[in-house]
């Protein structure tokens, strides 16, 4: 069972313009933007990621070894509680990304003690569909504002939100007026905020668009990709370090959001809602 959930199944990310320098020295010059108060870059490079990331009450560190030869990347992590000063290791996997001869296609095979999970996913295209685009959000009020309006995703497969002060819906299941006040509810609504903050901000470029529909095709899938397993597949789709980190945010707060959302007691019994 691997820790802390980083469930990066799926991305959004957009195409931001960056400068050509060497690839070590752009990662230095862009690591000091990667960091916040619950995830820190500590090392990144392009044989050695170390990260820390605060999960609940706990500090879990990832050390990363990778490991790149021609059309694959081979990604050997290893996860320590440090919550105490003191390291212990609690997980350990490994994940092998590898690219067919046209880049048109990836394969992405997964060991943790004895499981093994593959999957494969095609990479996108420069005709990239923009309809998932936010329709003039910029001068819409998604937030708590709008008490009549579902605030929901935009990106593709991923159905979840909230109409405050009490409606929650995820994948299709609805929770009619939720008990409030509810402190998993009010978690819940703030997930939910900040993917579709980060949407709004995000997504723009047509290379983000594309990366984000490729990827959604991991959304309800068993591999688990680490941040590097996530950033050396975004590099090979065009998309910058600085993407990769605001796309695997998005991912933080979609994880949390459907934790929050089995929380959340509803007053009603959850069902599929026709349309």
């Amino acid at each position: 069972m691997k820790v802390c959930k980083m469930i990066f199944k799926s991305i959004i990310a957009v195409a931001l313009l960056i400068t050509m320098i060497p690839g070590s020295l752009a990662l230095a010059s862009e690591k000091e933007n990667l960091s916040d108060r619950d995830f820190t870059i500590i090392t990144q490079s392009d044989s050695l990621v170390v990260y820390e990331m605060k999960e609940d009450d706990k500090v879990l560190r990832y050390e990363e070894n990778i490991v790149e030869s021609g059309r694959s990347t081979n990604v050997y992590t290893k996860v320590f509680d440090v919550t105490n000063g003191v390291p212990v290791l609690k997980d350990e996997f490994n994940t092998y990304l590898e690219f067919d001869d046209h880049q048109s296609e990836v394969k992405i095979t997964q060991e943790n003690d004895l499981e093994v999970e593959t999957e494969t996913i095609s990479l996108p295209t420069e005709n990239t569909d923009r309809s998932i685009l936010p329709e003039n959000d910029s001068s819409k009020s998604m937030f708590r504002a709008v008490a009549s309006s579902w605030v929901s995703s935009r990106m593709p497969k991923i159905n979840i939100g909230y109409r405050y002060p009490d409606d929650a819906k995820y994948a299709g299941m609805y929770k009619y007026n939720v008990k409030v006040p509810n402190k998993s509810y009010d978690q819940f609504t703030r997930q939910v905020d900040s993917m579709r903050s980060r949407e709004v901000s995000l997504v723009k470029e047509g290379s983000g668009i594309a990366a984000a529909q490729t990827l959604a095709d991991l959304v309800f899938g068993k591999v688990t990709l680490s941040w590097s397993a996530a950033w050396k597949l975004m590099k090979r789709i065009g998309a910058p370090i600085s993407v990769g980190y605001n796309a695997f945010q998005w991912f933080l707060s979609y994880d949390k959001a459907v934790d929050y959302f089995y929380a959340t007691p509803p007053k009603t019994t959850p069902g599929t809602i026709p349309h």
